[in-house]
């Protein structure tokens, strides 16, 4: 990602000024990626959490966001139909030819400083990356190579997520918001859990790689089942960078990992904070497992969880300021955790579906979502002297009544924090808001 950030609010910026008083909409100041139509029609077949495979929840998804109004002179959504470095084209096509020696041969050349290739090798071993590409030459065949239920490769799969993974890279705003293939359960050496590359681990290293000074990170996943591989990749190659994780799940659905389980994979035991929160330390690095199946709603209020992880994002971005550290925050989302979900990944526990009531106590509603993403980009933009990027991107959510309401009322609230009325001052943009 780039440099650039949202746009000031700097009295003395004559652009910002004249687009918002002269009636010309200003231009978006941040980006909503999605597959290009191409890219939908190869992973036809792929496996996701409903009963939609992934190309047709991410067509629902992009006609959603496609059929909203925003109120800037641009569209934000951009696609993932880029030019890539020619030596990425090559594998690409040799994978299509069903040449495994002249694909693996094509990888082996490509230069190791590459933007894609260098953070991506941080955090996935090159043995793995040639296993992906094996899968995608034996994939041509039938049209899919399966290597379980959850896995599933096309020919075109490592192509795929490469052309994800550097769209994001190259997005021309430091605010993006992703929509893609699930990403967070990946591991080093193995796909899990529908995720083949650990997109948002790579992203957080190509940063680091890109920037002249040390950043702090701060991680918040709304996905139900917990960031195993993203916990786990992060805890191996980056323990040495400043790293708050924040994980609220629910340790009863998959990958059902336990706070025993959680020990058992990272290697130490972490510590009990409070019922339900508990604490991993290693290095500079700081994860916080929220099970919601613990800390639960107890009367009609925001989430206890959701209010945890904004104190603790708030926190932990004073901590990173008061060290010079600029801080860059990652989202990695999934609308699973909404109460209104009704794949079995999201709600069936050990083998009976959650009843509504209970949903409701450890589930998100509309508002404390609404509330949430208020909240957060709000205080990005009051601070945005001390944050150098957002990235949002999109892991679970299979309910498409659930997810294109989710996706209206995320870029309804976005649009408005970061919209025309940028120069308002805080308890003007509250008070509009509100009005809505």
């Amino acid at each position: 990602m780039q440099s650039k950030f949202f746009r000031k609010r700097d009295s003395n910026n004559t652009d910002t000024k004249s687009s918002t008083t002269s009636g010309t909409l200003p231009e978006s100041p941040f980006r909503v990626q999605v597959p290009a139509q191409k890219d939908l029609a190869l992973i036809r077949r792929l496996p996701a959490g409903g009963i939609e495979d992934q190309s047709e929840r991410l067509s629902s998804m992009v006609d959603k966001l496609s059929s909203l109004t925003f109120p800037f002179s641009n569209s934000p959504i951009i696609t993932t139909d880029n030019e890539l470095p020619e030596a990425w084209n090559k594998v690409f096509k040799a994978i299509y030819e069903g040449d495994s020696e002249k694909a693996l041969d094509l990888l082996d050349d490509i230069p190791a400083n590459d933007f894609i290739l260098k953070p991506l090798l941080v955090v996935h071993s090159m043995s793995y990356l040639r296993r992906m590409v094996n899968y995608c030459v034996e994939a041509k065949s039938s049209g899919l190579k399966k290597v379980n239920s959850d896995l599933i490769y096309t020919p075109h799969t490592f192509e795929i997520v490469i052309k994800d993974l550097a769209t994001s890279m190259l997005c021309d705003t430091n605010l993006c918001f992703s929509f893609g293939l699930p990403t967070h359960h990946a591991y080093e050496n193995k796909g899990s859990g529908f995720c083949i590359l650990n997109k948002t681990a790579v992203l957080l290293e190509h940063i680091t790689q890109s920037n002249e000074s040390p950043s702090h990170f701060l991680i918040i996943g709304l996905d139900v089942n917990r960031d195993n591989g993203l916990n786990k990749c992060l805890m191996d190659t980056a323990s040495n960078q400043s790293i708050c994780h924040i994980d609220i799940c629910d340790f009863r659905v998959y990958p059902e990992q336990d706070c025993e389980k959680i020990n058992t994979e990272l290697g130490f035991e972490g510590e009990s904070l409070r019922k339900g929160i508990t604490k991993w330390e290693k290095n500079a690095l700081s994860y916080f497992a929220v099970d919601l199946a613990e800390v639960n709603r107890r009367k009609v209020e925001i989430h206890p969880a959701l209010i945890f992880a904004l104190k603790k994002m708030v926190d932990s971005i004073e901590e990173a300021k008061s060290q010079g550290l600029k801080t860059f925050i990652f989202l990695p989302t999934g609308w699973d955790s909404h109460q209104d979900e009704t794949a079995p990944c999201a709600k069936l526990i050990n083998g009976e579906t959650m009843i509504a009531s209970s949903a409701e106590k450890a589930r998100f509603s509309d508002s404390d979502l609404e509330y949430f993403n208020d909240k957060l980009f709000t205080y990005v933009l009051e601070n945005h002297d001390s944050v150098q990027g957002v990235y949002w991107g999109l892991e679970g959510g299979y309910e498409q009544k659930m997810y294109e309401n989710q996706i209206e009322l995320m870029m309804s609230t976005v649009s408005k924090i970061f919209g025309p009325d940028i120069d308002d001052t805080p308890q003007q943009r509250r008070s509009k808001r509100h009005q809505h």
